[in-house]
């Protein structure tokens, strides 16, 4: 069973930033090199901007919550209220257990219940395995973004 709880500065446990730092699981992130303080500070400016920030947590026996263990994040900012939209973004270390699609099954069930009405994602386009996810999830394409990689541009 997998829940998300507000996440805490107690939560930024060795494991979490061993999982930020392998290279399987930040591969699509903007996170290659993660420390206690880098991540305090993400956590800080999600706190800042109005948004939450989950742990995502598996546990063994759910009904008895006989143990409990963080495998991922996620994140809900850029809320704006008077639309009823917000961003989401998920990640979770225990990649090909169906984990990250339980956990936006919850970030979508918290967000119907503080009223939101549309929920926005990121995703590299090369991350096969989270845009099937989204998309078995209802998710829907509705925009390219592109970029420049001013380190390997040339002039």
């Amino acid at each position: 069973m997998i829940a998300i709880e507000q996440i805490t500065k107690e939560d930024i446990i060795q494991d979490y930033i061993t999982a930020l730092n392998n290279p399987e699981i930040n591969k699509y992130l903007n996170t290659k090199e993660a420390t206690k303080e880098s991540i305090m500070r993400y956590i800080k400016s999600v706190d800042d901007s109005n948004g939450y920030m989950f742990k995502v947590i598996k546990y063994i026996d759910y009904h008895r919550h006989d143990k409990e263990f963080m495998i991922g994040t996620a994140t809900l900012k850029n809320i704006d209220w008077n639309i009823g939209s917000a961003d989401i973004g998920v990640m979770v270390w225990e990649l090909g257990k169906g984990y990250g699609s339980l956990a936006i099954l919850e970030i979508i069930k918290f967000c119907k219940n503080t009223g939101l009405i549309k929920l926005n994602l990121g995703v590299n386009p090369s991350n096969y395995r989270a845009i099937k996810c989204y998309k078995n999830l209802g998710f829907k394409e509705t925009e390219i973004l592109m970029e420049l990689d001013l380190n390997t541009h040339q002039d």
